[in-house]
């Protein structure tokens, strides 16, 4: 069965040892002035797709970033979408705290919160509630080794951008997409953007068709779907995580708030690594309240296209997903094929 939002697209749906437990690699690696750098591969030919939900199953929600501001009555109302999926709620211990300073706990008791979740096997996925800044504090407190014995599904965008990187490291799909702090406030109205999760989660999402853009590339390309925001992606290079795009890639990128100028200095980073060189397709969502544009004399948009006119690959802009709506829910870590033509840009998931 086929439904159509329209927008300026069709969504296409059918019926430790240290506590962070990532992957060794002896694959893809190469070594400068005596350091190994690697793509962290061990598990690419054998990533997990964690089993789609079902009425009455069980989600935990949690805040690892920024501390939620609203009331936790407000939080809860906003969750009752979620409830009205036929799905129940565990929220994480620590979620609604107040500090009164960035974060609503400690890195250790916000990382405790995310490890509960993993290790309960009633849990089917984890909704991270908001984002902001906060994320990568708590990987080295994690074992997400244990999602491969209990796999379920990691939901979230912007500063979650770590996890869906962590998570490739060690073999598991995850969802890109839409935060409860970002639902419509009323839950009852009609929210594409969350609706767009639930139907990832629920195992009906196919694939996207985009409209034409004056900037789009036309080809054809197969690859495994990566990225996120794109402050978060520069953030993490030579990380643990870090993604060199050895394998075969389809990077999507998006952002929020930024200088141009900052947006410039990161195709900079991806040019000069190397990295810009090594990826197949290029997916560009939304680049919101970029500043400075009048100033650098360029949109964000013609400033990414005299990146990607370079590359012989195809590209599609304005596609549907970052911090503005509609933000289409994306399966992350999965091989896509996309196609760009005259008509528009399409990627199927594999």
């Amino acid at each position: 069965m086929r439904h159509y939002i329209t927008f300026t697209l069709v969504l296409f749906l059918v019926s430790l040892p240290a506590i962070f437990s990532s992957c060794s690699s002896d694959d893809s690696s190469d070594i400068n002035d005596g350091v190994v750098v690697s793509d962290n591969n061990t598990y690419y030919n054998s990533t997990i797709r964690p089993p789609f939900l079902s009425e009455g199953d069980s989600v935990g929600v949690v805040d690892v970033s920024s501390t939620i501001t609203i009331s936790v009555d407000s939080a809860q109302s906003i969750l009752n979408r979620i409830r009205r999926w036929g799905l129940k709620i565990k929220v994480g211990a620590h979620t609604f705290t107040k500090t009164g300073n960035w974060f609503p706990a400690s890195d250790v008791e916000r990382a405790s919160d995310v490890q509960a979740m993993i290790d309960d096997p009633n849990i089917r996925a984890i909704i991270f509630f908001r984002g902001g800044y906060g994320a990568i504090r708590t990987i080295e407190y994690l074992n997400l080794l244990n999602l491969r014995t209990n796999p379920k599904w990691i939901v979230g965008f912007s500063d979650v951008t770590v996890f869906h990187y962590a998570l490739r490291t060690v073999g598991l799909e995850s969802i890109h997409g839409e935060m409860p702090a970002k639902f419509n406030s009323d839950s009852v109205s009609y929210d594409a953007s969350a609706e767009s999760m639930r139907s990832a989660l629920f195992g009906k999402v196919t694939g996207y068709t985009t409209s034409p853009s004056e900037y789009n590339q036309y080809g054809t390309a197969k690859g495994r779907l990566v990225g996120g925001n794109m402050t978060i992606i520069a953030n993490l290079s030579e990380t643990d995580i870090d993604n060199n795009f050895t394998a075969p890639s389809i990077l999507l990128i998006e952002d929020v708030g930024e200088q141009i100028y900052a947006i410039d200095r990161r195709f900079q980073m991806l040019k000069r690594s190397g990295k810009l060189s090594r990826i197949k397709g290029l997916i560009i969502g939304h680049f919101l309240d970029t500043e400075q544009e009048p100033r650098w004399g360029s949109s964000v948009y013609e400033l990414i296209h005299s990146y990607a006119s370079q590359l012989n690959i195809p590209v599609i802009y304005s596609f549907p997903a970052g911090h503005t709506d509609p933000n289409f829910s994306l399966y992350m870590n999965r091989d896509i094929t996309m196609t760009v033509d005259a008509n528009g840009g399409k990627i199927v998931f594999e």
